[in-house]
């Protein structure tokens, strides 16, 4: 009850002094400042008057109050992050810019960052000519050996070095070159870009490209790893390298999610590839066709 007539008795002091100031009229910029810094002085002597044990409650109400805005102040001023513009529905030229940019960021990146990875081929034999009755299983043999078996991998990176001393440049395509992509409009077929859960969604596929032996596909070798092969690869057999030998990469997919603020968090590359080439082995010549697939999927966690 004190603390109300004390509180009532503030607020009417307050009126006091206003109705007093637009009695008096004067100059606005000196007269306003003075009576309000009055009616708190008023506020504050009466509050004194007040018990000591409400003064501290009401205080104390006050104190959390204002902490609270300042925190959240503080959280929107430091740590809100900042929010990309993304080509949602954008063109090729603008998708390919926005996709460079951010991936290429992320090979960049100093902070800490854990990578799983899974990456491996499929391959089959879609025509052979030739004697092959028998040799079937080691062509087959042959095949899995070059192609390699899919293998998963997890590491952490930070300043861009794992523990064991992997590099991020090296552990994300295009293996060991300080980019993820140097595409331009000309080298995709075509891209898209859509908003998704919690950032934005891109999609490019590349143009076809068909080179000669062990040859670099251009649009392909700077966005993601080729393929090449060597006379080792296909032991006992050796490859023809002459024009009959033929990489026809058809069109990459490149996907890949980022954040709102631009951070890689998933990427999946699908190479598809039909080889044409001629083995030979003493007298024995095989013409061969293989249709293959190289696949790459990554998660990022910051």
């Amino acid at each position: 009850m004190k603390k109300l007539v004390s509180r009532l008795f503030a607020l009417l002091m307050a009126i006091v002094m206003i109705f007093s100031f637009s009695a008096c009229g004067g100059d606005n910029d000196t007269t306003e400042p003075e009576s309000t810094t009055k009616a708190e002085e008023v506020d504050a002597s009466v509050e004194e008057t007040s018990g000591t044990e409400e003064s501290t409650e009401d205080t104390s109400a006050t104190d959390d109050t204002d902490v609270s805005a300042t925190e959240d102040n503080d959280d929107v001023t430091t740590k809100a992050p900042v929010k990309i513009s993304a080509p949602v529905n954008g063109s090729t030229a603008q998708i390919v810019k926005f996709y460079n940019d951010y991936a290429n960021a992320t090979k960049a990146y100093k902070g800490t960052v854990k990578i799983a990875k899974s990456e491996g081929s499929t391959s089959e034999f879609t025509e052979i000519k030739g004697p092959v009755g028998l040799l079937k299983g080691i062509l087959n043999g042959m095949l899995k050996k070059a192609t390699g078996e899919p293998r998963s991998l997890n590491k952490t990176f930070k300043n861009g070095v794992s523990s064991d001393g992997d590099k991020l440049i090296k552990f994300l395509p295009p293996s060991g070159k300080n980019y993820m992509s140097a595409l331009e409009p000309a080298g995709a077929k075509s891209a898209t870009c859509k908003q998704v859960s919690g950032g934005y969604e891109v999609e490019i596929k590349l143009i076809q490209e068909v080179v000669g032996y062990n040859g670099k596909p251009k649009w392909h070798d700077c966005t993601m790893d080729t393929l090449t092969v060597d006379d080792k690869d296909v032991e006992p057999f050796e490859i023809v390298k002459d024009n009959s030998c033929k990489f026809d990469y058809t069109g990459a997919t490149i996907k890949a999610v980022f954040d709102t603020q631009g951070r890689l968090k998933s990427l999946s590359i699908e190479e598809p590839v039909m080889i044409t080439a001629t083995l030979t082995k003493g007298i024995i010549s095989l013409d061969v066709e293989i249709k293959g697939c190289w696949k790459q999927d990554a998660t990022l966690t910051y």
